[in-house]
């Protein structure tokens, strides 16, 4: 999607991690994990906005373990 740019992406069996940005005059960073263990179908398991920016992505899965990123409603 053209308003959001990819940051940080993570693939593990069951899982994946995505960082990104949203938006143009005034980004901001949002994360999202998604459950991929039901017949390849991805599923959102978490999502939050915020956090700081990660050097890689187990910096990023610590900040989402350690609360960094808020979590609005719908998430």
């Amino acid at each position: 999607m053209p308003w959001r740019r990819l940051l940080i992406g993570a693939v593990s069996n069951d899982r994946c991690v995505v960082f990104y940005e949203i938006g143009g005059f005034a980004p901001y960073r949002a994360a999202m994990i998604l459950d991929t263990s039901k017949n390849g179908a991805a599923t959102l398991t978490w999502g939050g906005a915020g956090g700081k920016d990660p050097a890689d992505a187990h910096a990023l899965i610590a900040q989402i373990v350690e609360g960094a990123f808020t979590q609005p409603r719908g998430y």
